[in-house]
């Protein structure tokens, strides 16, 4: 894994934070940190563009519209979750 630095707005900041703190209360057992926040929300970012994974070809839905970004977001802890359960 590769590490990237960047710039952010404090607002976007905050943002962030927030949803850090609504996926650890959604998932009990589970911390998520700014860090993790950031993967998860890009991880669904992409997947929502259909940049799902490497190398893949973008896909879009037949109507055109997915899963709004947060919700994929939260698939995205959940999924998290159940790997570290896993472990």
């Amino acid at each position: 894994m590769k590490q990237i630095t960047f710039r952010l707005d404090p607002d976007l900041i905050a943002r962030l934070d927030a949803y850090a703190l609504h996926a650890t209360e959604a998932n009990p057992g589970l911390s998520v940190n700014r860090t993790d926040a950031v993967r998860l929300l890009l991880e669904a970012g992409l997947a929502e563009a259909g940049f799902g994974s490497v190398g893949r070809a973008p896909t879009r839905s037949r109507t055109g519209l997915g899963a709004r970004p947060r919700d994929s977001a939260d698939r995205a802890v959940r999924s998290m979750n159940n790997v570290r359960a896993i472990r």
